[in-house]
Formats: structure tokens, sequence, C-alpha cells
């Protein structure tokens, strides 16, 4: 039997809600050559059953149950069953439009690309717009040097895994790191890097569905910290790396600066004494990574990010 042309690694963790309306997104679309693996990351609930409902009525549905150990885990047990030339990523609560896998595996074809993008809705759990992922008109090919700032500066390419497809060779030599939430922003860099040819299509193809019960929709104080942590190994990396243009230097640095001391602020505001424990940790990694805390520094990223958003950032 021929592999398939895509392979889409789905993690399900007690998303019963769900993964029906996941799975069914993408059984209509219009590019029939995937084969979809849910990995069933030792649900307490109707999510194992329901994949292999699916699994019986579409054979291209391959389940695989595991014992809990995180989405990290999951996506690299799900790469270690993939059979297709490119990878692609959906979250169990999330769907997508009939028209996604066609139109990027349309876009790398024509463009020789190793990853392709596809624009965004971030909704509600009733289908309610809260944000569009693209901007109409940002259609683009870039190198994978040029990609590599824009997914760092994350706004143009965001730091998500989910919105992409990419070609399997990209994961050689690569596994998502456990123990850890937002384990995709430190693995994407890597794989932008071993890219060739990267294009943007803004059609808003994947539904972002953020709900209570999601990672980044209950707002911890652990989650909130997790980030920081990992907008601090992208600091380091952009700081350490020598990649990069003075001038490109001076926008991630003022991008990631903004991110982390907006997100210092919010764990600094807790009254919790766990709060307060966590800012002094905090503080002293900032201090280690060389991104110094003032009170005018983040306006000053600000107001950098402000003049780079406002002029395309064509650098």
């Amino acid at each position: 039997m021929q592999n398939p042309l895509i392979s889409i690694i789905i993690p399900a963790y007690n998303t019963e809600k769900y993964l029906d309306r996941c799975v069914a997104s993408l059984c209509g679309q219009t590019f029939e050559d995937f084969e979809a693996i849910i990995i069933d990351d030792g649900s307490t609930d109707q999510t194992g059953h329901i994949a292999d409902d699916w699994a019986v009525r579409d054979a291209r549905i391959k389940v695989v149950h595991t014992a809990n150990s995180g989405v990290a885990e999951a996506r690299n047990t799900g790469l270690k069953h993939a059979k297709g030339l490119y990878i692609g990523f959906i979250d169990s609560d999330d769907w997508v439009e009939p028209e996604m896998l066609g139109t990027l595996v349309e876009d790398v074809k024509k463009h020789d690309a190793d990853i392709a993008i596809c624009g965004h809705v971030m909704e509600t759990v009733d289908g309610e717009p809260l944000r569009s992922g693209q901007a109409a008109g940002s259609s683009f090919v870039l190198t994978a040097h040029q990609a590599l700032v824009e997914l760092l500066i994350d706004y143009k390419i965001r730091l998500y895994l989910w919105d992409k497809l990419y070609r399997r060779e990209l994961f050689d030599g690569f596994s998502f790191p456990t123990g850890h939430l937002f384990e995709d922003q430190q693995i994407l860099y890597k794989l932008f890097e071993k890219a060739s040819t990267v294009c943007v299509n803004d059609q808003p193809l994947y539904h972002y569905v953020q709900h209570g019960e999601s990672i980044l929709g209950a707002k911890k104080l652990s989650t909130e910290v997790e980030y920081i942590r990992s907008q601090l190994t992208l600091f380091r990396y952009v700081c350490s790396s020598g990649r990069f243009s003075r001038t490109e230097l001076t926008v991630l640095r003022s991008s990631l600066g903004k991110n982390l001391i907006s997100s210092f602020r919010k764990v600094r505001k807790s009254p919790s004494p766990e709060a307060r424990e966590a800012s002094e940790r905090l503080l002293k990694e900032f201090k280690s990574a060389g991104l110094p805390h003032h009170p005018g520094l983040f306006l000053l990223y600000k107001a950098i990010f402000g003049i780079i958003k406002s002029w395309g950032r064509k650098l």
C-alpha cells in the first residue's frame, strides 16, 4: 500500500466535546491523500472511544493509545508512526477548513517549499471570532533566514505549530522536549533553521478554539512562568547564535523583550507568595540572559515594535 503524502498528528487528551468536529473537518478535506494519527494520551473520558469509532469509519484515521505523558510526548509518538512525506499538526479541540490541506500542498509544490503556512482564526467554542492570524494581502515566499526572523518576531509568522505543513526530513534528529508547556516554540526555530524556502498564504484555514480547559485558555501562574521561560530561551538564542544583523538583533530583542516584560508584569502584579517567589527567580534569569528590567525599557521595546508593524517590517 502506497504511503500517504501527508501525515496529520493529533494529540488528544480528554477532548470528547471537540474531537468529533476536529476529525470530521479532516475527513471532509478536498485533498484526500493523507493519514491522520490520533494519539489518545491516556484520556479518562470518551476521547479514545470516539477516536476508535472514526478509525472504523475512515481507513485514513489511525489511533494510538498511550499512557498519559503530555502533548510533547504524544507528538513524538505521532512522528514515530507517521508515513507521510509532509507532516502537519492539529490540536484535537480545533478544526480546519475543507481546503486547508489542498492549499498547503499546492503551495509547497508551487514554491518547492520546506514549510507552508496558512492563516488562522482564533475563536470561542461557540465560533465567535476573537481575531484573525494574518492580515489580508500577506501571502509571500521567504528564504529560511527571512522566515526565521519573521517567526521570532511572532507577528506575520506566528510561533504556532499547527498552521503549518512541514517537509518530513526537517524532523530528522529532532523531538519535542517533554515536561514543559510551549514545547512547540522550542523546536519551531530549529525547523526553520533547516528549511530552504518558506511560503505563507494568508487564507484563514485553521480554526484555533480557545476555551477554559485548554492550556492557553487557563491563565495560571505556572503557565505564565512557563511562557516567560520559553521566550527567554528564544531571547538567548537570538543574542548568542550569531545569525542576525545588527538591525535584526534590534528588532528581535525589542519584540521578545516586549513580550517578556509584559508577561513578567502580570506575574509581579499577583499578590500571592508563589508569584513573589517566581518574580525573584525570573529577575535573576532576566539578568543572566542579558535582559535588564527597567520601567522605561518596556516602553522602548513597545515603541520600536510599533514602528516595525507600521512599516510592515520590510527589513
